[in-house]
């Protein structure tokens, strides 16, 4: 350790009125960086009481200290310096571009959640991008936090359909994940979070002109897209047999990643077209056949 916390701590006094020694590891992390990185809430306590300390000494890596709260979820950090000074709320990691939130929203454990709701209350810029494009909100799409997404689209100000530098939306991040071992997730908290969406994102595709439901059979995310399937969604209904670019559907994305339960939920619609061809001129059949899935070929010369 670069810097002794029993003495700072019990030399506050001496410190009250002028900035202490500036103490740097190999890392070139600070007294008030090392504290927060290892949630010694009173010592960062301690710390901020002396006049002219600093919360903006960045590592060697680019973060300050509100990162490392954030990420770890030292949620009495994270209000101290909070408390502190409201504006670092919104400085950025250094290279990444990344805000204190989405660390946190990244990051998700059992003291991420207070940790938000903190940095919520100073009304971050919940819209900010990082250097690849992602939000706030793609950055809990992609860990799947069910708790995290609703507090995030309760904000006023939220944007769920800004693209990252991917063309992707947060559904899409969030439909890219296999969500079947997910249990806080159930057809309840889905239909839930497409009301509040109100169908917004559903229609995006991505660069590579992939649909919602090609990266959900691609993924193998089996909850949402039966949960779509259910509903009386035009864009649903017409997007089942759409192409993309290389002339696949969701139902090959299924099949070539030897998805049976996806191609059974496709079979069972009315819609599906198995006819189309790819640029390849492969069918959905030809498709299984020739990449050797035997199960999904029965199931598509038994649909009728």
């Amino acid at each position: 350790m670069c810097t002794n916390y029993e003495e700072v701590s019990l030399g506050r006094d001496r410190y009250r009125d002028e900035p202490p020694l500036t103490t740097y590891n190999e890392e070139n992390d600070g007294p008030i960086t090392l504290a927060t990185k290892s949630g010694h809430t009173k010592v960062v306590e301690t710390l901020l009481e002396i006049n002219g300390i600093s919360l903006n000494e960045r590592g060697k890596d680019g973060w300050l200290p509100i990162h490392h709260a954030a990420h770890l979820g030292h949620g009495n950090c994270v209000n101290m310096l909070l408390s502190k000074d409201e504006k670092v709320a919104d400085l950025r990691v250094d290279v990444t571009n990344e805000t204190p939130l989405m660390l946190a929203c990244a990051n998700p454990h059992i003291n991420s959640n207070a940790v938000i709701i903190k940095l919520l209350r100073v009304a971050p810029n919940i819209n900010a991008k990082d250097y690849t494009g992602r939000t706030a909100i793609m950055h809990a799409a992609e860990t799947g936090s069910l708790f995290i997404l609703e507090k995030l689209l309760e904000q006023p100000n939220v944007d769920y359909n800004l693209m990252d530098d991917q063309e992707r939306t947060m559904f899409f991040h969030l439909v890219c994940r296999d969500m079947n071992n997910a249990s806080e997730w159930d057809q309840e908290h889905i239909l839930k979070l497409l009301h509040i969406m109100q169908g917004h994102g559903l229609s995006s595709k991505t660069a590579g002109d992939k649909t919602i439901l090609m990266a959900m059979a691609e993924s193998r995310n089996h909850l949402f897209l039966q949960t779509l399937l259910s509903r009386d969604d035009p864009y649903v209904q017409d997007s089942i047999n759409a192409q993309n670019v290389c002339g696949r559907t969701a139902l090959s994305y299924a099949i070539s990643n030897d998805h049976k339960d996806m191609v059974e939920l496709f079979l069972s619609q009315d819609s599906i077209n198995l006819g189309l061809q790819d640029e390849d001129g492969e069918t959905a059949l030809s498709l299984a056949c020739d990449i050797g899935m035997t199960e999904i070929a029965r199931l598509l010369l038994n649909h009728p």
